[in-house]
């Protein structure tokens, strides 16, 4: 038998046999012979109002992190700077490309995204999440202290729908830190398709 998921609305349960016996509870699995399956989605089409979303296996699994590495400090001096995270460390479903630094939505879904920063005090710090290249999502921004390291971090559940992209600025006149430790991330995960 084959898994399958189903967020069934409005659904009777005398309408669609074996799947909405609990269609009450929103999210049901079933495991049904292959044989089944076309007939199954034809009736829920005909009878309810749902979403399929295929076979587990077909469900995409989204999930990655990756850090600047161990590349030191990076600062600008003259405009803003795309940050590209090249220490991949995970990166299920390739959707964070590390040659460019963007990652790129699969599908449409909710997406949770988050970011961390460091870098010497003596000098302003900044992170800057921009989706599609426009619009500013999230951003972490420090100004000198003194003497030491700081460390910013932001992170957000985005709504984001198919072939949208998200990258890490470095603002004008500023820096950020890393090394092989990690200090300077940006991850996300697919938390549900729509």
């Amino acid at each position: 038998s084959v898994p399958i998921n189903f967020l069934l609305k409005n659904c009777h349960p005398s309408l669609c046999n074996c799947c909405c016996q609990a269609c009450q509870f929103g999210l049901k699995i079933c495991s049904l012979c292959d044989t089944r399956h076309l007939q199954l989605q034809v009736s829920l089409q005909t009878h309810c109002n749902y979403y399929y979303y295929g076979p587990v296996s077909e469900i995409p699994k989204v999930a990655f992190a990756a850090s600047l590495g161990g590349n030191g400090l990076q600062k600008t001096t003259s405009g803003s700077k795309d940050l590209i995270y090249r220490d991949v460390l995970t990166n299920i479903g390739q959707a964070y490309n590390p040659e460019t630094g963007v990652f790129t939505a699969p599908v449409r879904g909710v997406y949770y995204v988050r970011f961390t920063a460091n870098a010497p005090t003596e000098y302003p710090m900044s992170a800057v999440m921009y989706r599609n290249n426009a619009r500013i999502e999230l951003i972490a921004h420090e100004q000198p202290s003194g003497p030491g390291s700081d460390t910013a971090s932001n992170g957000a559940a985005l709504l984001l729908e198919k072939g949208d992209t998200l990258k890490m600025v470095l603002w004008h006149e500023t820096q950020i830190w890393d090394n092989s430790n990690h200090h300077s991330t940006f991850s996300g995960f697919l938390l549900f398709p729509l």
